[in-house]
């Protein structure tokens, strides 16, 4: 008999022959439950293991994790230093994308005009050893430095000779400003890492804050015209760079020097990599203006930093402090430890915590020939 809907009703052999038999069903079940159990338990292990700060792409459009053994490695490239022997520069590990090696260009002139380093710039690299704690520091030169403070700093650096820069794609390159802006280019795409200006305080660590997981990272220089926005800069200031080994960033911007005119000064250390920044902003991260070159090189601002006490370092975020040198000269070149112990100044202050116990006792006796 069939049913009212026109379907067939179930036979009594039917109903005594079901497709599971009784006796199978409760260790089916148990079976199945202990799979979902398994599944679980694994799935939030992975996620917990695959997912922590060794193997994942802190990226909000890669939201994924790399296996261990897919982890792409940088190749660990052989510098060659003064003595013609070999360092290893010390490659990024993952999440880093920017190895901790750090970059100084100082001493492009010739041999008949050695570069004394002054004390401020001692100080400045000292920052960077103790903020950062590098892996490796490259001094990239000409002439090697000179001086008391060069003797000081001198252990803590890698030579590495660099090129004398006289033309880049053909055209003629000849102020030393120009020339260092060619070859920390050049220095960055070869090793990767971070250059800083000589004149460069670092005042907070720029790993924790996960800059080095970034393709290459550039500041903002506030424009100092008050009708243009925070986002309409100057430029990108070069005198502080991270980047990865072969960037493409960089790449556009060294290619960019086939316009290169001696004559303009700061058009493609600073207005060009704002240009590129604007047409491929995916290869680059862009921090504002108060992270690297606050306050600014303008007369109220250098007087706000040497000649009060009112600016704090340490209570911004900011990363950096470009001290503007060329045009900070009369605080910075009559700094010596006893002038930045008994200055009060928001400079001073941030200064002070980068010179090193002992060194006034130690400098004063060197001046007086005197052994401590």
């Amino acid at each position: 008999m069939g049913s009212s809907y026109g379907l067939p009703t179930p036979t009594s052999a039917s109903r005594r022959h079901p497709l599971l038999p009784p006796r199978l069903r409760l260790p089916l079940a148990l079976f199945s439950l202990f799979l979902l159990s398994a599944g679980y338990l694994l799935g939030r292990s992975s996620s917990s293991s695959s997912l922590s700060r060794s193997f994942h792409i802190p990226n909000s459009r890669i939201p994924f994790a790399i296996p261990e053994k897919r982890i792409p490695r940088l190749q660990v490239q052989a510098v060659d230093t003064v003595d013609g022997g070999k360092i290893r520069v010390p490659e990024a590990q993952w999440p880093r994308r920017i190895p901790n090696v750090v970059h100084y260009i100082h001493g492009l002139a010739g041999p008949e005009d050695p570069p004394e380093l002054k004390y401020f710039q001692y100080l400045a690299i000292r920052s960077a050893l103790v903020t950062l704690k590098p892996d490796l520091v490259l001094f990239h030169y000409r002439t090697e430095p000179v001086g008391y403070w060069w003797a000081q700093i001198r252990p803590h650096v890698t030579l590495v000779r660099a090129r004398d820069v006289h033309e880049v794609y053909g055209r003629p390159v000849e102020k030393f400003a120009h020339k260092a802006d060619v070859v920390r280019l050049e220095a960055l795409l070869k090793w990767g890492g971070i250059y800083l200006d000589v004149d460069t305080f670092v005042v907070r660590d720029f790993a924790s804050a996960g800059l080095l997981e970034e393709q290459v990272v550039l500041g903002m220089e506030a424009a100092t015209d008050p009708a243009r926005t925070e986002l309409e800069p100057s430029g990108l200031c070069n005198a502080v760079i991270l980047a990865e080994r072969n960037a493409r960033f960089l790449r556009d911007w060294l290619h960019s020097y086939e316009t290169f005119d001696k004559n303009e000064w700061a058009s493609h250390s600073v207005t060009m990599p704002w240009t590129l920044a604007q047409r491929d902003p995916t290869s680059v991260t862009v921090l504002n203006n108060k992270a690297f070159f606050w306050p600014l090189w303008t007369s109220e601002h250098l007087d706000l930093v040497h000649e009060s006490t009112t600016y704090d370092f340490f209570g911004t975020d900011q990363f950096a402090y470009h001290a503007w040198e060329s045009l900070a000269r009369p605080w910075l070149d009559t700094l010596d430890p006893t002038t930045l112990r008994t200055r009060d100044s928001s400079f001073a202050r941030m200064a002070r915590r980068f010179a090193e116990k002992g060194e006034e006792e130690r400098w004063v006796a060197w001046k007086e020939g005197r052994n401590v």
